[in-house]
């Protein structure tokens, strides 16, 4: 460029005086092995010069300084025995950067004689990254964890590369040891080494053939294949493959991608992963050959894998916590009935002591407790009695009135405490051995709905769907959940058993969470709006976190105006739930859930459902109706 400008002012001035050129392009000779210009000089780029006229009259380089600004010269100083004149690196007429996580480089024209090494065809050009100029800092960062170096040829000064790509570099590598400080012994720091970065044209042109999917890509600056370091700290070859690097680029450049308006490809070779940017629906994922893939795996088994997880992290469904440690130690999973359960294994929950003065203390010492105490036992009695009439294992009347009791028949206030943990073990115990069922584990029959709501009940309950009130074990346990006393027996006025502030249960939430553990296949929910929602927060959980035979999830609101609100709140739990949940015990991805208007049917309740509420219900009560006539017989 600048020879080109000198040509212009000699065609002008010739006629004047001989142009006389003192120093242009330096490089390192034998009287100046590092060469004599400074660090960044335009010297070494061909792009400065230092101007006199021929016969040495100072008085003529004012007219010359004019001449240079006319031929289109950038840079023009008078430094008084010859002129310095420099022409831009940059590309336009106003320096542009390009925005790295860690730099800021600056985009540049090639030098003309270098053109073939850094244009790219015309098909292709929509996609390349501008040229950027290195400036010979190669040990700057980029990103936390690669320099410039890492990611070019160390024989070019210029090269392209996609900040998106530098993103995604640093978030696998990110990925790889987020938990190493957790880990014990601490795990030292694993380096994802970039294996090709930006190639020229011509050096791609060589190495790849047109057919091949990662041709034309890496001179455009929008690939790069990562493997491990072999020397580094901590790798073992059988883990810390090319297929593992593929699941993270999946995992964390998937969203990414989307995110900056590209698709993702992913294609796994011996030795590396090749990870690139590709124009929107054209996601590619290939196998160079199948000795490359995991064990007992199918390429088609990778494939799929490989898309379930892009499209689950692009959703924000796969589950990461920020502290494995601290996930696990609190995590405390469901689980199905069964007689094999033990609450102390099941939990390792820590839970922290509320502090504050309005922090409630747990005590059994109330007069509700004395005025209760026979009541209580009536209600353990009574249940028991409706257990024992099933078949019961010899061994086990026992154990399941042991749970019971520490269930119903306590008494204390407040949700917390050891009194409140006594009384969630022993239910927890005695729903997950006795021998009443749930009764959904078909799949596509369970679903959900705010226990008040007898309007959204007919959508959730009869005929091909089931609902937690039409479940044999819920039976059991309503009458005595809701059961209520007269404090005074003189008096008609009857008060709650269990009241949330004098004698709470946790019966209702255990039974929906066992409810919810139960289910398969689909799982439907109903309600009426966001405080309804928030009310089936805990089986949610259940069926999103942890149930892993649940397909996907349909939660109805029938108030249309609280569609978005109702939305928002399980985005914002799934969301919580993702980054703070235990894989050990998990399902891999929050299943898809769609949030969406009542459909258009309408149910009635028919006569065989009104005589089948009315003989539940007749049952429910016959104890109750027993006790009042024994009352009136004494």
């Amino acid at each position: 460029m600048l020879l080109n400008n000198f040509n212009g002012i000699i065609k002008t001035i010739n006629v004047i005086f001989k142009l006389k050129v003192l120093e242009s392009w330096d490089e390192p000779h034998s009287g100046y092995p590092a060469s004599d210009q400074p660090a960044g000089s335009l010297h070494y780029e061909g792009r400065a010069a230092r101007l006199q006229v021929s016969d040495g009259q100072v008085e003529k380089l004012p007219l010359l300084s004019t001449f240079c600004i006319c031929a289109g010269l950038d840079f023009v100083r008078h430094d008084g025995n010859h002129l310095y004149v420099a022409v831009k690196k940059q590309a336009g007429d106003s320096p542009t950067f390009v925005q790295y996580p860690s730099a800021a480089l600056l985009t540049v024209d090639p030098p003309a004689d270098d053109r073939l090494f850094y244009d790219v065809a015309s098909a292709y050009s929509r996609h390349a990254v501008p040229l950027v100029d290195s400036d010979r800092q190669e040990k700057s960062k980029l990103c936390d964890d690669a320099t410039i170096e890492d990611f070019k040829d160390p024989d070019v000064r210029y090269f392209r590369l996609s900040p998106v790509l530098v993103d995604c570099y640093q978030m696998v590598s990110t990925r790889e040891n987020k938990w190493n400080s957790e880990a014990v012994p601490p795990k030292n720091f694993r380096k994802v080494v970039v294996r090709k970065g930006y190639r020229n044209t011509l050096a791609q042109n060589n190495e790849y053939d047109v057919m091949d999917l990662r041709y034309s890509t890496h001179n455009l600056g929008i690939a790069m294949e990562l493997t491990y370091d072999p020397e580094g700290d901590g790798i073992d070859p059988d883990v810390h493959t090319p297929a593992r690097l593929a699941r993270w680029a999946a995992i964390k450049c998937g969203p990414l991608f989307t995110n900056a308006g590209y698709e993702i490809g992913i294609g796994l070779y011996e030795r590396s992963v090749y990870i690139g940017l590709r124009d929107k629906a054209d996601r590619a994922l290939w196998v160079a050959h199948p000795d490359y893939l995991p064990p007992n795996t199918t390429e088609s088994d990778w494939h799929l894998d490989m898309d379930t997880l892009i499209t689950n992290s692009v959703e924000g469904r796969i589950i990461e916590p920020d502290s494995l440690s601290h996930a696990c130690l609190t995590a405390n999973p469901p689980q199905k009935q069964s007689l094999v359960f033990d609450r102390a294994d099941n939990s390792r929950r820590r839970r922290k002591r509320s502090l504050g003065s309005d922090v409630c203390v747990p005590t059994s010492d109330t007069i509700h407790c004395a005025r209760t105490a026979g009541h209580r036992d009536a209600e353990v009695s009574h249940i028991m009695e409706m257990v024992t009439r099933k078949f019961l294992h010899p061994g086990l009347r026992g154990k399941l009135e042991t749970a019971l009791k520490g269930c119903l028949g306590v008494c204390g206030t407040c949700v917390q405490g050891d009194l409140w943990e006594s009384k969630v073990k022993h239910c927890d115990i005695f729903l997950h051995w006795v021998n009443f069922e749930l009764d959904n584990d078909e799949p596509n029959v369970t679903n959900f709905f705010y226990k008040e709501n007898s309007e959204l009940k007919l959508y959730a309950c009869g005929g091909d769907r089931h609902c937690l009130v039409e479940a044999p074990l819920f039976s059991l346990m309503i009458q005595s959940v809701e059961e209520r006393f007269r404090p005074d027996p003189a008096q008609s006025v009857e008060q709650l058993l269990y009241p949330v502030g004098s004698n709470p249960l946790p019966v209702l939430d255990l039974l929906s969470q066992l409810y919810a553990i139960h289910a398969s296949g689909r799982v439907t929910v109903w309600v009426e709006d966001k405080a309804e929602m928030q009310a089936l927060k805990t089986p949610l959980k259940v069926v999103l976190l942890y149930n892993k035979e649940v397909s996907d999830v349909i939660i109805n609101v029938a108030e249309q105006t609280s569609l978005d609100d109702v939305s928002g709140l399980v985005e914002s739990w799934v969301r919580k739930w993702t980054t703070s949940s235990c894989p050990d015990v998990t399902r891999k991805y929050v299943p898809p859930f769609t949030v969406k208007g009542m459909p258009t049917e309408r149910r009635k309740r028919s006569p065989e459902h009104e005589l089948r509420e009315s003989l539940l219900k007749r049952d429910r009560d016959w104890e109750k109706r027993w006790l009042h006539s024994r009352q009136s017989m004494l």
